[in-house]
């Protein structure tokens, strides 16, 4: 008599079990780091630098666009006095032309200066209330 002895774990590789069940553990493990990768995106805050860059980029393209204005324009840097702000350009061409004759250049320099600088006159005095 050949009697054919079988134990379990044969049983079960051969039905398919044993991958069954080394496939669903596999499963359970890629949906477990599935969702704490989802959790720890979802929690992750903002970057402090990209909002301070994209600020950054905005507070330096208003200096440039000040900056451009002043450079390029025409303003009134002193009514009272009578100081015009010019483009860069037209300044230095007027400078180049102003030294031609170097005390004369001189000389303007320090009138323009001495104007630029003049304290206006002292305000009149308030009489006493004792007068």
């Amino acid at each position: 008599m050949n009697t054919r002895i079988t134990s379990r774990s044969t049983r079960r590789n051969e039905s398919g079990e044993g991958f069954f069940s080394f496939i669903l553990i596999l499963a359970t493990f890629l949906v477990i780091a599935f969702l704490i990768r989802q959790t720890q995106d979802m929690t992750r805050a903002e970057s402090l630098t990209a909002a301070r860059a994209a600020e950054r980029i905005k507070n330096l393209e208003g200096v440039q666009a000040s900056a451009n204005e002043n450079l390029e324009g025409y303003a009134w840097q002193d009514k009272d006095k009578g100081f015009l702000r010019i483009p860069v350009d037209q300044a230095m061409a007027l400078t180049v032309n102003e030294w031609q004759d170097p005390a004369a250049g001189r000389s303007e320099l320090i009138g323009r200066m001495e104007k630029a600088t003049a304290l206006p006159p002292p305000a009149p005095e308030q009489p006493s209330d004792f007068e």
